[in-house]
């Protein structure tokens, strides 16, 4: 690597290509630093401090570790407010970031894409209006939606007089949701 290098207070050398600076340390061997740096003048117990590469950094305006993807710069070092990471969905919001605890507040909290996705009650679809819920069709959703209870009791969801604490009456159906049919029904 062809350069201008310089020596700082500490003793180390910097050395300045096209790249980032890179700075040499002393006392640690690297066989192929002779080969690579034998122009700069470095020759024996020294190495090599990376990056010599520029980095992608994101800004991180709110501190929370995850980086703006629509932010960038190239870097040698990382500045202050900058990370590595690009994955903030809310870069003004710092409990906004993957990883984050989903909550029921209508934003994607975790970053995943997904409002809300994955909390809340379960709530069972109530078919028939009579309070109670079919356990075979549930959603999970932070606020109730239309038809649906927080129950799953219901035998015949398509029978409002049937559901648990109903009469029993003589039908042969089971009116009480209990799985015994016509048991303590009077005669029809």
């Amino acid at each position: 690597m062809k350069g201008k290098n310089r020596q700082d207070e500490k003793g180390q050398f910097h050395v300045e290509s096209t790249r980032c600076p890179v700075v040499i340390h002393k006392d640690m061997r690297f066989s192929w630093l002779m080969q690579n740096f034998e122009d700069a003048g470095v020759l024996n117990d020294w190495s090599l401090g990376f990056p010599s590469v520029p980095l992608t950094l994101y800004a991180d305006l709110d501190g929370d570790g995850f980086g703006d993807p629509s932010s960038s710069i190239q870097a040698c070092d990382t500045p202050i407010g900058y990370v590595a990471n690009s994955g903030d969905c809310d870069d003004q919001n710092p409990s906004i970031h993957p990883g984050a605890l989903e909550l029921c507040n209508n934003l994607d909290d975790d970053c995943d894409g997904f409002i809300d996705d994955g909390i809340g009650p379960i709530w069972y679809v109530d078919a028939d209006g009579d309070g109670y819920g079919n356990a075979l069709v549930a959603i999970q959703a932070c606020l109730q939606p239309s038809g649906y209870v927080t129950n799953a009791e219901d035998c015949d969801d398509q029978n409002p007089s049937i559901h648990p604490g109903a009469t029993e009456v003589c039908n042969n159906l089971d009116d009480d949701c209990n799985s015994l049919v016509d048991e303590n029904a009077g005669p029809i």
